[in-house]
């Protein structure tokens, strides 16, 4: 009986979390998507160097600020950092919610699908979606740093499914080419 109830509060602790990543995704993407530089393509689909990323995520920085003596430093360079890292986090996903979109609606125009190919972009937007999430929450409780494997596996996912659909631009481009 212990075991059902531990398992039954982990189960809603997980969807709690869940729901209040999302809301909070939301609130954000709307105060985010108000800027102007989210409406260029180019922007949208450029994402930010892989050096970024890392650096937003490493101990080192945080290391060498708390070697300075000043609590008062050390805590306003840990919020800047969280802010700048959630900030990457939701650009990250905006950014590959905005893509898929577009690719299903060019899918959805498209008469010679592939199921498996479709299917595993599907499997591939969904996990990065879960992986920003997971970020996201890991982030706002405890910070980023120590998150630099994590955040650099959602980067090198963003950056596929970025690839795929400049891809996936360039073939459609092509294929109007050729039929004009």
């Amino acid at each position: 009986m212990g075991i059902s109830i531990a398992s039954l509060a982990a189960v809603l602790l997980f969807a709690a979390t869940i729901v209040w990543v999302k809301s909070t995704l939301a609130d954000h993407q709307q105060h985010f998507a108000s800027g102007e530089s989210l409406n260029r393509e180019d922007e949208i689909l450029s994402g930010c160097p892989a050096e970024f990323v890392t650096q937003i995520f490493a101990k080192k920085d945080l290391e060498y600020v708390s070697g300075l003596g000043s609590a008062q430093l050390k805590r306003l360079f840990a919020q800047e950092r969280k802010a700048v890292a959630l900030y990457w986090v939701q650009q990250t996903s905006a950014q590959i919610r905005r893509i898929m979109r577009t690719h299903l609606q060019a899918s959805g125009r498209s008469r010679d699908l592939e199921l498996i190919t479709e299917a595993g972009i599907l499997l591939r937007y969904g996990g990065l979606q879960f992986l920003c999430s997971v970020l996201f929450v890991s982030i706002a409780l405890a910070g980023p740093q120590g998150l630099q494997g994590l955040a650099a596996r959602a980067d090198g996912l963003a950056q596929r499914i970025r690839e795929a659909q400049l891809g996936f631009q360039a073939a459609k481009e092509a294929g109007r080419t050729h039929s004009a």
